[in-house]
């Protein structure tokens, strides 16, 4: 159901409380493709960190280094346009 709405965010929480249960690789690996396109969309550094500390978020997808790299790169790059 909450593939078909098409919200991330709704999909990610309903994600989340599914793979507690059942860890299922498909639904994990879509589940940290939403986040990932979340965090994506976030504007700044402070809302992204908000959003990957969030418990479900967490529970999907750890907080890697590799997001705070990526992220901190593009963060400096806009602020240099």
């Amino acid at each position: 159901m909450a593939r078909k709405v098409g919200d991330p965010a709704l999909f990610v929480r309903v994600a989340a409380t599914l793979l507690e249960f059942d860890g299922d690789d498909g639904l994990a690996r879509d589940a940290a493709a939403s986040v990932q396109q979340i965090l994506l969309a976030l504007p700044d550094e402070t809302m992204r960190r908000q959003f990957a500390e969030a418990q479900p978020v967490r529970l999907i997808h750890p907080v890697h280094s590799s997001w705070n790299k990526q992220f901190n790169h593009r963060e400096h790059k806009e602020h240099k346009d």
